[in-house]
């Protein structure tokens, strides 16, 4: 799926996201200094958010170069990189938060990125995955026009993704809700 960067950040889905980054900001747990990695990053809206709240080491990667311009253009002292969730271009063990808005839906492997988040996280660090909480009958509704348009997504509700995450090593913090935004809080399991 192409994004507009331009038209993501001033139309309904650049609104839409807000929501979703104010509540990763409030369970994020930054300090000065905290490397925070954030997946499918888009514009660079979110990882502008956080480094607003506190002076992090931010990195973004998403697949599409057009919004990786855009985030270098909002966060020219953070780093970002075209890559795939499931084959990031870090070494092991470096990011204290590692977060995913609005996307976790779109990855074609979550398995391949749980495994890879694993892989890049601290043992310390947490994941932090934003997602819409869009009752059973819609989600139903989304996934069968996300199949019939040849679009790879896929929302799942919270017990699938908790569980998916769970076999990849991570065990639940805690998830928070307000309104249609949930936020999934994760820790590597020791």
């Amino acid at each position: 799926m192409e994004f507009d960067a331009a038209r993501y950040e001033s139309g309904a889905q650049g609104r839409f996201s807000q929501r979703f980054h104010r509540l990763i900001v409030e369970q994020a747990p930054l300090r000065p200094g905290a490397q925070v990695l954030d997946v499918g990053c888009g514009p660079g809206l979110l990882l502008a958010r956080l480094q607003d709240r506190c002076a992090i080491l931010g990195h973004g990667v998403d697949l599409d170069q057009g919004m990786l311009e855009a985030a270098r253009r909002r966060c020219p002292d953070l780093e970002f990189a075209l890559a795939s969730s499931e084959a990031l271009p870090f070494a092991d063990g470096v990011f204290d938060l590692v977060t995913v808005s609005l996307a976790y839906h779109h990855f074609h492997d979550q398995a391949g990125f749980a495994r890879e988040i694993r892989r890049v996280l601290k043992p310390a660090g947490q994941l932090l995955i934003a997602e819409p909480r869009w009752p059973a009958p819609v989600r139903g509704l989304l996934n069968a026009a996300f199949r019939r348009r040849g679009v790879v997504a896929r929302f799942d509700g919270p017990a699938r993704v908790a569980t998916d995450l769970m076999a990849a090593g991570f065990q639940p913090v805690r998830r928070r809700t307000r309104g249609l935004a949930q936020v999934y809080v994760l820790a590597p399991r020791p």
